[in-house]
């Protein structure tokens, strides 16, 4: 089962206000869900949540980025969004391939 590694702090947005998506610089296999596909969320909060895709992965570039998909993932814009980003990715360029995941809880595991 593919696993998806969410950074402290995230775990909460997911389950208190049902964040839909994540954005991310794609990486081959690693990023390639399909809809209705479960993995594992991996959360450095302590916990692994099972989410279920929602969507097929949305592989477009950084440049292409809409505010309202911004917004869904929790930033302030798009300018959040890539600035926010750039912590995780400190090299991202707005050419760079990104993926939007869309998902939903499927089940808790401690």
């Amino acid at each position: 089962m593919k696993r998806l590694v969410f950074a402290e702090g995230l775990l909460a947005l997911v389950i208190e206000s049902g964040k839909p998506l994540t954005i991310r610089r794609y990486r081959h296999e690693a990023h390639d869900f399909t809809k209705d596909e479960v993995f594992i969320g991996e959360f450095k909060d302590g916990f692994d949540v099972l989410l279920v895709a929602t969507e097929n992965t949305e592989v477009k570039t950084f440049v292409d980025l809409t505010h309202a998909e911004a917004e869904e993932d929790g930033f302030d814009g798009i300018d959040d969004a890539i600035s926010g980003l750039r912590e995780y990715y400190l090299d991202l360029e707005l050419t760079d391939k990104m993926v939007i995941i869309r998902f939903k809880i499927y089940s808790v595991c401690s």
